[in-house]
Order: structure tokens, then sequence, then C-alpha cells
């Protein structure tokens, strides 16, 4: 005598480990996807770091008095950001031919690892001291 097939509602083995398989592979895809956005948002404050880092030592060449020719080196700050600054004159003409004096090159460097790559973010500004 043949039993009647069941049915119910339920679900077969096999269509479970699909869709149990099919949901691991997007849980690895919505991993990755993350890490790659916690990347890019440690990435992106840290740049905002060196850009005010930039902007600080900016307004303290900007507050000197005179300035002198020269490359320095600051040391790391405690988010591991060195600033580097290079002053050099600059030799600029008016419209009638004459030398313009007092312009200055101010180039600033915000240098950093991050992941073990060397990156970093550069301002260049030319500023005039009569």
């Amino acid at each position: 005598m043949k039993q009647p097939l069941r049915q119910g509602g339920g679900f077969t083995l096999v269509e479970a480990m699909l869709a149990l398989a099919i949901f691991a592979f997007a849980m690895v895809g919505f991993g990755t996807a993350l890490d790659g956005v916690l990347e890019a948002g440690a990435l992106a404050r840290r740049e905002a770091f060196a850009r005010a880092a930039l902007n600080s030592r900016l307004a303290e060449v900007q507050s000197l008095a005179s300035l002198k020719a020269g490359n320095t080196t600051g040391e790391p700050d405690g988010r591991g950001i060195t600033v580097s600054q290079s002053i050099d004159s600059l030799s600029a003409q008016g419209s009638d031919g004459s030398d313009l004096a007092g312009l200055w090159t101010v180039t600033l460097r915000a240098s950093w690892k991050e992941g073990g790559e060397e990156r970093s973010l550069d301002s260049k500004v030319i500023l005039y001291r009569p």
C-alpha cells in the first residue's frame, strides 16, 4: 500500500542548506564592505588631522614678523603626523619691470604612515613681507 505524500508546508533539508549558503555568502560580502567603509573612515579622520596640523603650522608661519629661507622638519605629534616646511624667497617683477621684494614661497608637508604605507598632504602658499 502506498503512503500518501506529506502535504506540510515545511522546507526540505536541501532548501534549508541552500538558503543558509546564500545567507553566508551575503554576510561575507557585507563584512568586506563594512571593512572597506571603516578603513576609509579612518583614512579620512587621519587626513583631517593632517590638514589641521598644516593649518596650524601655516598660522604660525604667517604670524612671524620676518621670514628666513630654509627647511625644517618637526617632531611627530601624538597621532604620528610630521610637518615639514620649506621657505624660499621668490623672485618676481612688476609690470614696469622692477623687482618685487618681500615675496616668499612657503611649502608645508604633513606626512604619516597608514597601514605601512607613507602618506602625505602638501600645502603651498606665497606670502608677502615688505
